[in-house]
């Protein structure tokens, strides 16, 4: 147990702990109780600030259903910003409830047939990327499922001068696209809508 003394305090007031203590308080901060009181009002008050009540609630229902975590970044609510029409209406902004790369991967990784992803990047002559190829492998089949996306389709400029996520890591924005595509052609179940 010296080793422990090396760690921050917090972790080492584990050590009095059996080793079956420190596996089940791990997994209960692993999982995330959507139907607590406390831990819905700390995602309505964070992740979710701009949802309106129905919007919140769908939000929490399709939360639900995946299992996914919003204080994890495995899915997301996001509103577009509201704006005035030309005939002067005021347009209120559109919600999007997105799951992340994380979220796919934890949904994969639940599955008994997920046998494991490879990612790999094309590029031209001059070096610039062309596209990201991603293939999933299942258990239960002979062939992996296989995805190409081009850049040319998902590349997101910056707007007003500012640099956009997919100008500082375009390789890793599109491999995380034709990662998703080929989650969503593996297990259509499950990564579906």
């Amino acid at each position: 147990l010296a080793f422990l003394y090396s760690l921050p305090y917090t972790i080492r007031l584990y050590h009095s702990l059996t080793l079956l203590e420190i596996v089940m308080e791990a997994k209960a901060l692993m999982t995330l109780d959507l139907n607590s009181a406390d831990i819905v009002k700390t995602i309505r008050d964070t992740v979710a600030k701009e949802a309106n009540e129905t919007e919140f609630a769908l939000f929490m229902l399709r939360a639900r259903a995946t299992g996914l975590n919003p204080l994890a970044n495995e899915i997301w609510f996001v509103k577009t910003k509201g704006y005035t029409s030309r005939d002067g209406r005021q347009v209120e902004g559109k919600m999007q409830i997105m799951i992340g790369i994380n979220g796919y991967l934890v949904r994969a990784d639940r599955r008994a047939e997920f046998d494991g992803m490879d990612v790999e990047s094309a590029f031209d002559k001059d070096g610039k990327l062309m596209s990201s190829t991603a293939k999933v492998y299942r258990k239960d089949r002979s062939r992996p499922h296989v995805a190409t996306v081009c850049f040319s389709e998902y590349y997101r400029p910056g707007f007003s001068g500012k640099e956009s996520t997919w100008d500082k890591m375009p390789v890793t924005m599109l491999e995380k696209v034709a990662m998703a595509h080929a989650l969503r052609l593996a297990f259509p179940g499950d990564f579906s809508g």
